[in-house]
Parts: structure tokens; C-alpha cells; sequence
């Protein structure tokens, strides 16, 4: 399965951007996490009423939202630019047949959720069948961005492991919906490229997702 990993090129040296990514670029760790709140319910009613995976639709949204704002679509290039790829995938933990492994699976990114739901759906099934040979969606791409769902209890907080100093793939997580209605949704930016500008437009976009979700 093919993903799209076409990139325009950031020039450091022209971008306005640039004593600002080199500053936290000297960080020890340029990296940080913010969580949010977010009313999910709607999103789950809409899901169920047109008979789609509750899990499949809520990923969905979140790399809409993802997708929808550019700073989080940027990586590092090399020494001289920075790449911004036109889409990043979601990248996510699928249960195997047993409920206690997990096999991490990227699913390539639709702008439509029927366009996404018909790629991911027999990925999902054949991991979950333990037959992913051939389906399974190499996971060392630089556009993408992980996705966890942890539904087996609510959370008030949370920070997730980091594998490099210098990260720039995202690092996403929500929780179980609570009695309220609501969800956590954390996730682990990197300063040299967002801001709280662009965490707030981000969260704005999950918020606005979740409560009118895409019809098509």
C-alpha cells in the first residue's frame, strides 16, 4: 500500500521561523506535553448511528485535525531545510486475536472517512486475524504521527515515552470516555516547529472535529 510522502522544502535560511527553531533546537529536550478535555459523546452518537467503528471514526479525526494544521505536518530535512509534507499518517496499536499484544500498523490517510475506513478496515482485520503479512504499513515513515487509544480507564494526565531527544514524529493518546461525556487527549509536540499558537489551534481542530465530524 502506498503512502503519499510528497514534501515541500522549508529553507532555513529564508524561514521566518528560524532563530526560533534553532533556540530549541539547543534544548536539552525541545519537547513537551499538553492534554485537553474534549467532548467525545457526539462524535460516538454519530458514529453508531451510521454503523461505523467508534475507534476507526475517532482516529480519523484526529489525523483531520492533524492534517489541518501545518506545523504538525513539519519534520526535520536535513541541516538546511525542513520538510512539510503535504498529509501525515496515523500511526497505531492494533490488538492481536489474543487482547494482549498489539501490533503497531500505519494506516494511510483519506481526506474522507468511506476512503479511509475501506483502506483500514481489512488492515485492522488482518492484524487482528494474525495473518498482516502483506498488509501492514511500514512504520519507519517520517509523515507520520502515532495514535493510541488506551480504553481501558480515564485519565487525568499523562506523558509518553520518547525515544529520541530531538523527536519530531507526535505522539498522541486518548483515553476512555468518562460518564460525563468527555476524553483526554494528550500529546507530545516538539517546540523547534509548534507553538502554543499552533497546540491551541491543534486542540481547537479535535474539539471541532469531534463535535461535527466529516460526513462523507
Amino acid at each position: 500500500m502506498e503512502l503519499s510522502r510528497s514534501y515541500k522544502v522549508i529553507p532555513l535560511k529564508t524561514w521566518r521561523r528560524r532563530e526560533l527553531f534553532q533556540s530549541f533546537l539547543a534544548f536539552d529536550s525541545p519537547c513537551f506535553t499538553a492534554s485537553v478535555d474534549v467532548e467525545i459523546l457526539p462524535l460516538k452518537k454519530f458514529a453508531e448511528a451510521r454503523g461505523e467503528s467508534f475507534f476507526l471514526r475517532t482516529l480519523f479525526e484526529i489525523a483531520r485535525a492533524y492534517n489541518s494544521v501545518p506545523e504538525m505536518r513539519r519534520r526535520f530535512l536535513n541541516e538546511d531545510a525542513i520538510a512539510e509534507y503535504d498529509f501525515v499518517h496515523p500511526s497505531t496499536p492494533l490488538m492481536t486475536a489474543d487482547g494482549e499484544n498489539y501490533c503497531q500498523t500505519t494506516l494511510p490517510y483519506r481526506e474522507t472517512f468511506t476512503e479511509f475506513a475501506a483502506i483500514a478496515e481489512p488492515i485492522i482485520e488482518a492484524v487482528r486475524r494474525g495473518n498482516a503479512s502483506g498488509q501492514v504499513i511500514e512504520n519507519d515513515l517520517p509523515n507520520c504521527f502515532c495514535a493510541s487509544c488506551v480504553p481501558w480507564f480515564c485519565a487525568a494526565g499523562y506523558t509518553p515515552a520518547s525515544y529520541s531527544r530531538n523527536q519530531d514524529i507526535h505522539v498522541l493518546t486518548w483515553f476512555k470516555m468518562t460518564e460525563a461525556g468527555t476524553v483526554l487527549v494528550s500529546n507530545r509536540f516538539n517546540h523547534c516547529f509548534t507553538d502554543g499558537i499552533h497546540v491551541g489551534r491543534f486542540f481547537n481542530a479535535i474539539i471541532r472535529n469531534f463535535r461535527e465530524p466529516l460526513a462523507g
